[in-house]
């Protein structure tokens, strides 16, 4: 989705090349200092608010960058990659039905765009459209089979309406495109424990009971009171699910 933010068409007297080059190697903090250099000589220039916004994204400035987009929005109304990044913001701030009005717009000027696809996937996860997202996402991982991130999205959509074993597989799919993704081993030992293997998965959260990254995340305690419920230990259970809660 960042990636959206070099694909402006209107023409710029301004160069920001170099600057663009800090963005792509995500050194997000310089790039930041540098457009909003360029900002103080040319303020209402989109394409620099925009290259602001995405800044901001990256940096989970979220609240900067919905304020930044949706000025984008009322320079350039209906632009898409603005559409796009707003409704990306929206996700992040846990706003996902706002957020998918804007996405399907900025989907059907750019049809061709994955990255917006995968947003509005997303987004649909995060709301619970089950059909509409399992329809997204499929034709993203047919189109893009080695799309990990749109496989995860599948994966966590189907833990949720318990389809086991197509998120199951999923989930493989997208740990092997890409194992550093934390959180599609706690659905994926959701799957586990859904498909009653039982064993496997208590060996899956005894793994990631000592991973930082995902050990304190509700994710991982809703996913383990889970699996505690299905084995009968209603009390220990009880307790993971109040963790997550907390």
């Amino acid at each position: 989705m960042l990636a959206l933010i070099f694909l402006l068409f209107w023409a710029q007297a301004i160069d920001v090349n170099a600057v663009d080059q800090l963005f792509n190697e995500g050194r997000y903090q310089e790039a930041a200092t540098q457009y909003q250099a360029l900002l103080r000589r040319f303020p209402e220039d989109p394409a620099l608010l925009l290259r602001v916004g995405f800044c901001e994204f990256s940096l989970e400035e979220f609240e900067n960058a919905e304020a930044t987009f949706r000025k984008v929005l009322a320079l350039r109304s209906g632009l898409p990659q603005a559409e796009v990044g707003l409704g990306s913001v929206l996700i992040a701030l846990d706003r996902s039905r706002e957020a998918i009005p804007l996405l399907e717009d900025g989907v059907k000027k750019m049809p061709g765009d994955p990255q917006a696809r995968r947003a509005l996937g997303r987004a649909y996860v995060a709301a619970g459209e089950f059909i509409k997202g399992e329809d997204t996402l499929r034709k993203l991982v047919k189109e893009y089979p080695k799309d990990w991130e749109s496989w995860y999205l599948l994966g966590r959509l189907l833990v949720d309406r318990n389809y086991s074993l197509p998120a199951y597989e999923a989930l493989e799919t997208s740990l092997a495109l890409y194992p550093d993704n934390p959180v599609a081993l706690i659905y994926r030992a959701g799957a586990l424990t859904q498909l009653g293997r039982i064993k496997q998965a208590e060996a899956e959260f005894a793994a990631l009971a000592g991973n930082p990254k995902v050990n304190r995340s509700p994710e991982y305690h809703l996913g383990y009171a889970q699996l505690l419920f299905t084995k009968g230990e209603y009390a220990r259970a009880l307790d993971q699910a109040e963790t997550a809660l907390k």
